[in-house]
């Protein structure tokens, strides 16, 4: 059985909104940006972590996002994005323009990645909660906005910075919404996963 732990790192938006809501929003505004009309294919999966996305070159010039709603938590959405930023500009218009509630996640699983990071982020309409963790010449920690209900704001006072957002905090946080990236019922679709395909434009 594959596990997040297969992969150097994975970033990906948890929406707390209906899988149909969250499609219909996604679709309108990638058509907006392209001359191109996305591509929607709809297929039966067992498990989400075998998909190809997830060991995909990086092309700024194509775009693939899987969604799916997880078994684990009916009425949500999970979005997984083939751009390195996880299609954060996407998330905001979701959030901003139709008050999509989103929590997007990267965790960096490699430790022996040069340079490590990880990221929790918030948003809702104009509410945004973000949290830092990253490595370049040295351990960098950053937070802005109102720190939510479900967080343990005293580990943010850790000595070691790695020790204020890593993996264990980062996936306590979501238990904490009712999604467990590290249970086989997240990455289980409740009925079919839909593949959205993008060309941009040159």
């Amino acid at each position: 059985m594959i596990t997040i732990n297969d992969y150097p790192s994975i970033s990906l938006t948890c929406l707390n909104n209906e899988i149909s809501f969250s499609k219909g929003n996604i679709v309108e505004t990638l058509n907006s940006f392209s001359v191109n009309k996305c591509q929607i294919v709809n297929e039966k999966k067992k498990d989400v972590r075998d998909d190809d996305l997830f060991h995909l070159e990086y092309n700024p010039k194509k775009l693939k996002i899987l969604l799916w709603e997880p078994a684990e938590k009916p009425g949500t959405t999970i979005f997984v994005s083939s751009l390195v930023d996880g299609s954060d500009s996407l998330i905001s218009i979701l959030s901003k323009k139709y008050g999509q509630e989103s929590y997007k996640i990267y965790i960096n699983i490699d430790s022996r990645s040069a340079y490590p990071s990880y990221l929790f982020a918030y948003r809702k309409q104009d509410i945004e909660r973000v949290i830092r963790s990253s490595f370049e010449d040295k351990w960098t920690f950053y937070q802005k906005g109102t720190p939510l209900s479900i967080e343990d704001t005293s580990v943010y006072d850790k000595k070691k910075i790695v020790d204020r957002l890593n993996k264990e905090v980062i996936t306590s946080l979501l238990k904490k919404k009712g999604w467990n990236i590290e249970g086989d019922l997240f990455w289980t679709p409740i009925s079919e996963v839909t593949t959205i395909h993008l060309k941009f434009r040159d």
